[in-house]
């Protein structure tokens, strides 16, 4: 099925916009503790860690 979809991507040339909502379980310890010893155990310390991951991926070699 994406297989199918990322050759009709290619086709049309569509953009694409991909969401990445990783849930809070899923980013690693290393970098949560970073945001909450930063931001603190609260609700500003929850974006931080889920932008860091993002960055990571986004900038990843080969993407």
């Amino acid at each position: 099925m994406i297989s199918r979809l990322i050759e009709k991507i290619k086709i049309t040339h569509a953009p694409v916009c991909v969401g990445l909502d990783p849930m809070l379980s899923y980013v690693p310890e290393h970098i949560l503790k970073k945001s909450y010893e930063t931001f603190g155990e609260t609700w500003r310390g929850l974006p931080m860690p889920s932008g860091s991951l993002i960055r990571k991926l986004l900038t990843a070699p080969g993407i």
